[in-house]
This record gives C-alpha cells, sequence and structure tokens, in this order.
C-alpha cells in the first residue's frame, strides 16, 4: 500500500463511524409532537385518578381513557429518535403508569371448570325505542340467545318486538316500558320467577331469577342515567349495594345494560369491584368493541354498553353489531357461569 492510500485511509475511516444528529429543527419538531403525545396520554390519565365525579369535563375525559394508551406508546419512541433521552424516559414513565391503571389488553376471563352453564345474552339500547324491531328480532334469532336485555324500551316499541316475533323466541319476560329513556327490559327462554323493579334506581332496573341446567342465575337489566344526571354515581352504588352480597354469598348474578360509563369512570369501577367481571375486558383490547355513539361519525369512541359476570366466569366470545335507529352498537357475549 502506498503512503497516499495510507493518508486517504486515515482520514476518510474515522468520519465514517461518526453517527449523524438530528438537526435542531428534527428535534424541536420530535419534542412538540413526543410532548403533545405525552399531554395526550396524561390528561385523561389525571381524570381517571380524579374519578371521573368532579364534573361533567372530567367524567368525560376520563371516558376516553382508553385511546390514552396509542399517544403513550408513540411518546417515547418519537422523543428516543431525537436523542431527546430526558423526555424518553420521562414518557416511558408515563407510558407504564397509563399500562398498570389501564391495562388496556384482555384480562380477568375465568374458567369455570368443564360443567360450566353456558348463557349468551344480547344488550340493546332502543335510543327512546326507535332502534328497528326486525332488525333485532333477526339478531336474537341469529345469536340464539338466552336473554335480551332492552334498555330506552317504550310502551310502543315494545309493541313493535312482539309483533316482530321477540315473544316467539324469548317466552318470559319482565319489563317496565316507559316513554323516553327510562323504559327496561329482560326477556328470557327460561322461566323467570321473583320478576321486580330494583328500588332507587332512577331509569328502572329490572331483576329476575331462571333456572339454567339445575343452576339458579339471577339476571339483571340495568340503565344508570348518563353522566350529566346527579343520580349517574347513585345509580352504580345502588347496583354495587344490592348486588354485593349476593355475589359474596356465591350466587350467580349477570347484569346487562348501557351503564353510561367505561371501564376507567369510577362509579363503575365501584360496581365491578363488588365481584363482577366486565365482559369486554376480558376479551377486547381497550380500543375495541366500542359502543357510543354509532350515528356521530364512522366508529363508536366509548364503551359504554355492558354484560358483568360473577368473577370466575368464562366469556368465550364478544361481538357488537349496528342496528337502525339506535346510537348505540348491540352487544352480544357468550358466557359460561359456575355450576
Amino acid at each position: 500500500m502506498s503512503q497516499a492510500d495510507t493518508q486517504e485511509t486515515a482520514v476518510v475511516s474515522p468520519s465514517a463511524t461518526v453517527s449523524r444528529r438530528p438537526s435542531r429543527r428534527v428535534r424541536l419538531l420530535a419534542a412538540v409532537i413526543g410532548w403533545g403525545c405525552l399531554l395526550m396520554a396524561a390528561v385523561p390519565l389525571l381524570a381517571v385518578a380524579d374519578g371521573g365525579r368532579r364534573n361533567l369535563a372530567v367524567i368525560l375525559v376520563a371516558a376516553l381513557a382508553a385511546w390514552a394508551t396509542l399517544p403513550a406508546v408513540l411518546a417515547p419512541l418519537v422523543l428516543a429518535a431525537a436523542r431527546l433521552w430526558r423526555s424518553a424516559a420521562a414518557a416511558l414513565v408515563v407510558l407504564l403508569v397509563v399500562l398498570i391503571s389501564l391495562r388496556p389488553w384482555p384480562h380477568g376471563n375465568g374458567d369455570p371448570g368443564p360443567d360450566a352453564v353456558p348463557l349468551t345474552v344480547v344488550s340493546q339500547n332502543m335510543l327512546f325505542g326507535q332502534a328497528d324491531a326486525e332488525e333485532l328480532v333477526a339478531r336474537v334469532r341469529a345469536t340464539r340467545a338466552d336473554v335480551v336485555v332492552l334498555t330506552e324500551l317504550t310502551p310502543e316499541a315494545l309493541a313493535r318486538v312482539d309483533t316482530a316475533g321477540l315473544g316467539s323466541l324469548l317466552s318470559y319476560r319482565v319489563v317496565q316500558p316507559r316513554p323516553w329513556a327510562g323504559g327496561t327490559g329482560l326477556f328470557s327462554r327460561t322461566p323467570l320467577t321473583q320478576g321486580r323493579s330494583v328500588d332507587g334506581t332512577a331509569f328502572e332496573a329490572v331483576e329476575a331469577l331462571t333456572d339454567l341446567d339445575g343452576r339458579r342465575i339471577r339476571l339483571v337489566a340495568a340503565h344508570p342515567v348518563p353522566p350529566l344526571q346527579p343520580r349517574w354515581q347513585a345509580d352504580h352504588a345502588r347496583l354495587e349495594q344490592r348486588y354485593r352480597p349476593l355475589l359474596a354469598a356465591g350466587e350467580q348474578v349477570v347484569v346487562a345494560g348501557d351503564f353510561n360509563a367505561t371501564t376507567a369512570n369510577q362509579p363503575f369501577r365501584g360496581l365491578l369491584g363488588a365481584g363482577f367481571l366486565d365482559a369486554g375486558a376480558t376479551r377486547l383490547w381497550a380500543w375495541q368493541g366500542q359502543t357510543w355513539p354509532t350515528d356521530q361519525g364512522p366508529f363508536p369512541v366509548i364503551r359504554i354498553d355492558h354484560v358483568l359476570a360473577p368473577q370466575g366466569s368464562a366469556v368465550d366470545r364478544v361481538e357488537t353489531y349496528r342496528i337502525t335507529g339506535s346510537d348505540h352498537a348491540g352487544l352480544v357475549v357468550r358466557l359460561r357461569l359456575a355450576r
């Protein structure tokens, strides 16, 4: 090798090993995007920590917390790519808190054993009784539902679903049809006994007992009022107060309906703490299976319709569907309950 070649190697080789630092402009842009994502993740998290009870804005932000996971993941990636290491570390802390607090992955499914009792539940908000009755009955028939819960069930809507044939599929019922949004209905394939309203609920919840393969099951149709009404927390608390001791005693209680709350809202979390699992949370990521609103954009943004089953139950399937005339997606859940 000549001396010229040696000198050229000495000059070129070190420069090849120097990594290129992002420009000041790129780092500034990354900081804006990264910290913007961080803010988008942190605000819902703070609303959840607050409990979502102070005012409507905080309640709604907490309800949207499921979407906090996406910007929480993006923030550290963008900041690390721009070599903003301290900011990236802060973003990782926020991401960790989001994951621990919200648990957005499917979780909580149980295993009741090989002799478990199967139960298929359909829940549908009728939007002041306007949902299409024939579509609803077709869905009930296709899913071979054992139980149907209808909220916002008006007297006129009850007449329409009966004309469409719901009674021929599910012969037993406990219903409290009301004008506007206050009506609720519980329909069952198997006989119902001890049907009653749940005292203290603003939109009248109803319950009844049924027998499935020799196992007594308590079925409940519930509809806590929207959070813009002061009874919102009280309705959830009343359901918790009613069913906590029954679950503690080993009774199988299944509650379905429109709860006007997500798993990030504290009143609903309190109800889950009574001993229930949320079927949607066991099978879906937090941003999947949203049920409301279906009439304000290409897809609904929050999951406020739920089927609750006792801890230890298995959830085999959760699916949603659209129905004409309602702003809620319907919910179909296939359960297996302990015998």
